[in-house]
């Protein structure tokens, strides 16, 4: 896969977050983390990409932290 992002960010979602999702009319799933207005962070994805990240999503949270702190973090890549 050589389609690199156009943006990279970090965002933490909190667990009380507002969060708002749509279809557009490009068949984009768009996502909107906060309030609509002012505070507001965007999210869009083509459907193939979302159903990827919906997969891993799941692979991530079916791990469990390692018992030591040093231990190193599994990362899932789809």
């Amino acid at each position: 896969m050589s389609n690199p992002p156009r943006v990279t960010s970090w965002l933490e979602v909190p667990d009380d977050c507002r969060m708002e999702g749509m279809l557009d009319f490009h068949d984009e799933l768009r996502f909107t983390f906060g309030a609509p207005t002012g505070d507001g962070q965007y999210l869009a994805f083509e459907r193939p990409a979302l159903e990827r990240f919906v997969v891993l999503a799941q692979r991530v949270l079916a791990l469990r932290e390692p018992g030591e702190q040093r231990a190193d973090r599994p990362t899932l890549v789809a």
